[in-house]
């Protein structure tokens, strides 16, 4: 979008929308995108809840699946913040699993030796 339609959507005039938006002085529309986009996402949540608060059920509907979707994308974002486990090399894991295999033959083979020398 360009300023003056940018302005227009927000319903300011682009020298305010310069003024407010733009404090480097350098015009950075992606950013003037999003701002404006915010701000009127959060002007028709006030007209939605205006709405709720009077009673109207579409407007209670709709809050609670616009909330329900920001809450879960506020657990999606905090479980992919969790650390992860670094990955390992294929070299690395299969001597990972070389090990593992080897440790779990021993315990075996030791289990029987230890079935075939009890006293019946």
């Amino acid at each position: 979008m360009a300023v003056g339609d940018i302005a227009k959507h927000l319903g300011i005039s682009a020298p305010t929308l310069r003024k407010h938006y733009f404090h480097s002085g350098k015009v950075n529309a992606r950013l003037a995108q999003k701002m404006a986009l915010s701000e009127t996402r959060a002007r028709n949540m006030i007209r939605l809840q205006e709405q709720a608060d009077k009673g109207n059920v579409a407007a209670i509907k709709e809050m609670n699946r616009i909330t329900d979707k920001i809450e879960r994308e506020i657990i999606e974002h905090e479980m992919a913040d969790d650390p992860k486990q670094e990955s390992i090399g294929v070299k690395a894991q299969r001597a990972l699993d070389a090990n593992s295999a080897e440790d779990d033959l021993s315990a075996e083979l030791d289990k029987e030796a230890s079935r075939a020398f009890r006293p019946h």
